[in-house]
């Protein structure tokens, strides 16, 4: 996958404002809920084609350094 799913909020960008503006943001916003099942459903099939998602994950990483 290509694109950020969800925000992350890592360091100075973790306050309690920015965590209640993105949850507000996945728990109000109907298309922003729509577009994270579609992507969470695109990615859990991503993961398990071939039926070991943390190998399919782990060599997505790996393949993603190198």
């Amino acid at each position: 996958m290509n694109k950020e799913v969800v925000k992350e909020l890592i360091q100075q960008d973790l306050t309690p404002g920015k965590i209640t503006f993105e949850l507000k943001k996945i728990l109000s916003d109907t298309s922003k809920i729509t577009r994270l099942k579609e992507d969470y459903l695109e990615l859990k099939k991503l993961l398990s084609e071939g039926g070991d998602a943390s190998k399919n994950a782990a060599k997505s990483i790996y393949d993603f350094i190198n």
